[in-house]
């Protein structure tokens, strides 16, 4: 998390921002722009070293937005993508190639000159050149943005995801099971740090160096997996209400599998409760009391702590049923369908997809005010992610429109991220 906030403050001088600080740093280490051959000395200042330090990093989860293609190399710039040199494909690049821009890449009618770069390129790099547009001098000035920023802001939520390698989708399957228990929030909370074994057991603070390891009542490690089950306080709960042919797995899991586990048993008790909300709000339950045995003298275990624990879920139940009457009293019904365009203008809707291993294509149709279809497109992206195959399908289906002469078009989108970017007309940022 520093380094992501460190990178926000190199990317602020790097945009050429004019905070007053920045202009501290620009007149005490005299530069204009950072680049990736900046360094430091011992009597810098921590923070400029720390700056310089990152500098390459910066690079490294930036890439160009190609404009004109005439200050970016081809060959040693990331480009095509956030983190894809092409001189680290092992690439046999004639000499006369080696400064080319990117702007060198295409033909005098503005298209990628293919003849060349069937050659020099294998297929899996082709398909990508065949998602990017050809540079133009129309597209202004090329523009080097990071990975989670744009021209105005920076997001260190992003660049921290990027830093550890963060797939959003591939989400923990046991996230989506912990937040969907029926039990209330503080319950699913206890349950996601359980399962994150960020919870303060003895054992937990003893590696912080704050007391013993042991457990207050039997005198065993007290680790996440001692508190909930192990420990013969928590045993006994169970015993009275696990079924004998669930206690071989139910007692001899890994604290990893031992919550996957009771997140996916199914199994239903008394009055229809879901075992895996049970198993939460006892969870919780056992943490509760014994919390309140350590720290309260005249603190007493329930007597009858399985009846205690189902009649928590139950009140919670009844109080959730409730609340879901009076929110749906105010509920109605919105119908979402096509809408014709005004007489004299044609509705375009534009899709864009990508598959498993990115191989992307978009397609659209145009219909008039009468809801008549007039015609339709579709083409092959190569190899992109869905956001810019979002992009695409808004380039061709535009273009494709005005070569049928039609000047008043109707735009529709499904993709809020390319809404943005087209109404707000700055350069979004590479995540989409």
């Amino acid at each position: 998390m520093n380094k992501a906030y460190l990178l926000k403050l190199s990317w602020k001088l790097h945009i050429g921002a004019t905070d007053f600080w920045c202009n501290v740093l620009r007149g005490k280490y005299v530069f204009n722009n950072l680049h990736a051959d900046i360094t430091s000395k011992n009597s810098d200042s921590s923070l400029w070293k720390a700056i310089s330090k990152l500098v390459p990093c910066l690079y490294e989860h930036g890439s160009w937005i190609v404009g004109d293609g005439k200050n970016v190399p081809a060959w040693t710039a990331a480009w095509l993508e956030p983190g894809l040199c092409l001189n680290d494909q092992n690439l046999a690049i004639p000499a006369d190639w080696v400064n080319a821009k990117v702007g060198d890449l295409v033909t005098d009618n503005g298209d990628w000159n293919w003849q060349v770069l069937r050659n020099l390129m294998p297929s899996e790099i082709l398909h990508k050149f065949a998602a990017s547009l050809p540079p133009n001098d129309a597209y202004g000035k090329d523009e080097f943005i990071v990975a989670g920023a744009d021209a105005s802001n920076f997001s260190v939520a992003a660049m921290y995801s990027i830093l550890c390698n963060h797939d959003s989708s591939l989400m923990d399957a046991a996230w989506i099971k912990i937040w969907k228990l029926g039990v209330p929030e503080r319950v699913r909370t206890l349950v996601w740090l359980l399962t994150h074994d960020r919870l303060l057991t003895n054992y937990n603070k003893h590696r912080m160096g704050l007391g013993t390891a042991l457990c207050s009542f039997c005198r065993d490690i007290e680790t996440a997996l001692h508190v909930f089950r192990d420990c013969p306080k928590a045993m006994q709960v169970w015993l009275n209400v696990v079924l004998q042919e669930a206690r071989q797995k139910f007692f001899h899991e890994d604290l990893s599998g031992w919550i996957n586990y009771n997140l996916d048993y199914c199994w239903s008790g008394n009055n229809g409760v879901r075992w895996s909300n049970f198993w939460a709000m006892g969870c919780h339950r056992l943490w509760q009391w014994r919390n309140q045995e350590v720290h309260s003298d005249d603190f007493q275990w329930p007597q009858r702590p399985v009846q205690h624990i189902s009649s928590a879920i139950y009140e919670y139940s009844q109080a959730k049923m409730a609340g879901s009457d009076i929110v749906n009293k105010v509920h109605g019904v919105r119908l979402i369908g096509w809408k014709p365009p005004d007489i004299g203008v044609v509705k375009l809707n534009t899709d864009g997809a990508c598959k498993d291993d990115r191989t992307a294509g978009c397609g659209g149709i145009i219909r008039n005010s009468d809801g008549r279809w007039i015609d339709g497109f579709a083409k092959s992206l190569g190899k992109c992610n869905s956001y810019v195959a979002e992009l695409w399908e808004v380039l061709e289906g535009l273009k494709y429109a005005r070569r049928l002469g039609y000047q008043a078009i109707n735009l529709n989108v499904d993709s809020l991220a390319v809404k943005q970017v087209l109404t707000s007309g700055s350069s979004n940022n590479l995540l989409g």
